[in-house]
């Protein structure tokens, strides 16, 4: 998404999850005075402006995005003394000058956009200094990237979804839920036909997906 006003209207779903990961995480974060904190994938700097709320007061934050307009747009609206915004592409080369520079990295809901994961992990590992550390918050496997490929497949709406695996996350199709399914129909008590045991797993699996367990 390119335009920041609207970004900034309807990403309460980031901000709400980012809030909770930070109320969960921060507190296991070795703060100290005057900390260098980077923000992966910032967008509009909204998120930006809540995960301040949780660095010490001397720290300084610098948001990076890919995105032009989104740097532009937060640098106007929540730049200040200590915080900056500029344009980076995590999966690009990085400039000498952020190098090991950083205390503390973080990432809400951007890295699953990325398909070059290698890249990204290896430049966020650059990015930090001497006993740096990160908490990185991306999607896995959510039900929505299945509705995306639905959709494609259909003629009416295909011709504007041929790049629809971009738009997916590289951990969608992870294996985990596979092995996971083994594990629970080894154990499962139900005596479901066998006719039906895969559709039933399907739906087992859905629903724990739903759960968020």
């Amino acid at each position: 998404m390119e335009d920041a006003e609207l970004y900034q209207k309807s990403n309460s779903l980031q901000r709400r999850d980012a809030i909770q990961c930070l109320e969960t995480y921060a507190r296991k974060i070795k703060w100290r005075k005057s900390d260098r904190v980077i923000d992966i994938g910032c967008g509009d700097g909204g998120v930006s402006d809540i995960l301040k709320t949780y660095m010490p007061v001397n720290s300084n934050l610098l948001g990076c995005d890919i995105s032009e307009k989104m740097i532009d747009f937060a640098n106007i609206n929540h730049g200040d003394e200590r915080t900056e915004f500029i344009v980076l592409d995590i999966e690009g080369k990085l400039p000498y000058a952020l190098r090991e520079n950083f205390d503390h990295a973080f990432s809400f809901y951007t890295l699953h956009w990325i398909k070059n994961q290698e890249t990204a992990f290896r430049n966020i590992y650059k990015l930090l200094a001497e006993n740096g550390d990160c908490l990185l918050m991306f999607l896995g496997h959510m039900p929505i990237f299945d509705v995306y490929r639905r959709l494609a497949r259909k003629s009416k709406w295909g011709a504007w979804l041929r790049d629809v695996d971009r738009y997916v996350s590289p951990y969608h199709d992870s294996q985990v839920y596979f092995y996971f399914s083994e594990a629970v129909a080894a154990i499962n008590p139900f005596n479901i036909p066998k006719d039906l045991f895969e559709e039933f797993m399907e739906d087992y699996i859905e629903v724990i997906s739903n759960m968020r367990m």
